[in-house]
């Protein structure tokens, strides 16, 4: 806890005499929710003082309130309300942190510089745990946002900008900076219609990371556990840069354990791979050789490798040239049709899925009665809802009041979106899956074709409003009067009423 260093008192200062605080963790400002918090202190005046200190100078630095502040300037006012307390630089800090991480509109990257400057303070001190208990966030909670604090400054940058979301940064920070370029590049995937590019869902970015940074231990070639394989590195079971070292960090890995640093694993399977050259004639095939290039081809990547017999038991008479190829061997033969035998398996398993699904298809569109029941538009919507893209969220998540948490959103709003369309009456599932089909038209900053789905859609429900008010409008004729104009029919074509 920070401790005053002199007895507070509230007073009223000029505000020419206050200035913000350098270490203030909040950096952004919505101006839009300034022009309505300064046209609030018009009318209603600061209800809350500022938190404030003296300086050296005149002035008083800006402890806790800098919205009220800039509010405040905005609304023209002479003076404000403040609280002055005598506080020390790592307490005033320690102030500003816990007062803006209780609010929500924080942003997480400031957050998370913010945690780390109090781990690097010098008095008071602290860890994750005082912190987690200081802020009454989780371990979790602070252990995510501290790595935040390592993303590299072209993903900071979006962050901020709001063209990722936490999930995506805690994606992207926890990877080793080389590897982080790439995570950020895979983060976004292009429209093709207006050839903008989106951010791709937070659950993608996780499984691409998984496929193609993230290497596994289990399958490495070389011993995990060999300390002297690549002098001065160590051990894989003991490194930092796995996976397995920091649970709180990597709790979506609980058993799989994954290599962070793929220069290291390379280096130590380079290394393993000239051990075995040694002992078991392992032979490094180049580009060059395969294509027969001047260009200096470097080698294939080492993880193309494959263990081989030794020479004297595969060449009848011994090889002259330095790059000859070596001769095939049954096994080699057997491994190739092995492999083509895959290939083909593969691609045939491809084209059954595909005719099977089709076939699935094409039976339910026989199967479809003739009036759709609730449980037909459920199906309907949950369809759509699983097709949805990263840009529909944040429009979904406003006009149905959903509240993600900022570390599994899109996520979260799909299993809230899911949660209603369960509960959903059968007039609100055909709305949804409406809203749904024209979410993207509605939600469009281009003026709309007249041939857009959604332009058709209000013409065609503007038509039927107004022939249902014609219809409503006529009087319907009553029993009476019809039987009387009944009985004046009959009795002009003479017959008997």
């Amino acid at each position: 806890m920070y401790t005053q260093t002199v007895t507070a008192d509230f007073r009223s200062l000029a505000i020419d005499q206050l200035k913000e605080s350098p270490t203030n963790p909040r950096r952004s400002f919505d101006p839009a929710k300034l022009q309505e918090l300064a046209q609030s202190i018009r009318a209603q005046g600061i209800l809350v003082p500022i938190i404030v200190r003296p300086t050296a100078t005149e002035f008083f630095e800006v402890v806790a309130g800098a919205r009220r502040f800039r509010a405040a300037q905005m609304a023209d006012l002479f003076a404000v309300p403040v609280r002055v307390v005598g506080l020390t630089d790592a307490e005033a800090l320690t102030l500003q942190l816990v007062e803006n991480a209780i609010r929500e509109d924080v942003h997480p990257y400031e957050e998370a510089m913010a945690y780390r400057a109090l781990l690097e303070a010098s008095e008071p001190r602290y860890d994750v745990a005082s912190l987690a208990l200081k802020t009454g966030r989780s371990v979790n909670h602070i252990y995510g946002r501290l790595r935040m604090a390592e993303l590299i400054p072209e993903a900071a940058e979006v962050f901020q900008a709001n063209q990722i979301t936490a999930g995506h940064a805690v994606l992207i920070a926890r990877l080793p900076q080389e590897q982080q370029y790439e995570a950020l590049e895979a983060a976004f995937r292009e429209d093709w219609r207006t050839r903008e590019k989106h951010a791709i869902s937070v659950r993608e970015l996780a499984q691409w990371i998984r496929d193609n940074l993230m290497l596994s231990l289990a399958d490495a070639a070389f011993d995990r556990a060999d300390a002297e394989l690549v002098p001065g590195i160590g051990p894989c079971v003991t490194c930092s840069k796995r996976t397995g070292a920091n649970a709180a960090l990597f709790d979506d890995f609980p058993q799989d354990d994954k290599c962070l640093d793929g220069q290291c694993f390379r280096s130590k399977l380079d290394a393993h791979l000239v051990r075995e050259q040694k002992n078991k004639a392992l032979v490094q095939i180049t580009r060059g050789d395969c294509g027969g290039s001047d260009s200096g081809e470097t080698a294939l990547p080492q993880q193309h490798h494959t263990e081989i017999e030794p020479p004297e038991r595969r060449y009848a008479e011994p090889v002259g040239e330095a790059h000859a190829a070596p001769a095939r061997t049954a096994e080699d033969e057997r491994a190739d049709r092995a492999r083509e035998q895959e290939r083909a398996r593969w691609e045939e398993e491809r084209l059954q899925n595909r005719e099977s699904n089709r076939q699935l298809l094409d039976s339910v569109l026989t199967r479809i009665p003739p009036t759709l029941t609730r449980d037909d538009y459920q199906m309907l919507v949950f369809a759509a809802i699983e097709r949805l893209e990263y840009e529909d969220w944040a429009a979904l998540a406003e006009r149905h009041d959903i509240k993600t948490d900022d570390s599994r959103e899109p996520d979260a709003a799909e299993m809230a979106l899911y949660k209603k369309a369960e509960e959903a009456t059968e007039l609100q599932l055909v709305r949804m899956l409406i809203e749904l089909g024209l979410l993207r038209s509605g939600y469009s900053d281009e003026k709309l074709d007249p041939t857009d789905p959604l332009i058709r859609a209000a013409a065609r429900y503007a038509k039927a409003k107004r022939q249902h008010a014609k219809c409503a409008g006529r009087k319907t004729p009553s029993r009476r009067n019809t039987a009387k104009a009944s009985a004046k029919k009959s009795i002009r074509k003479g017959g008997a009423v």
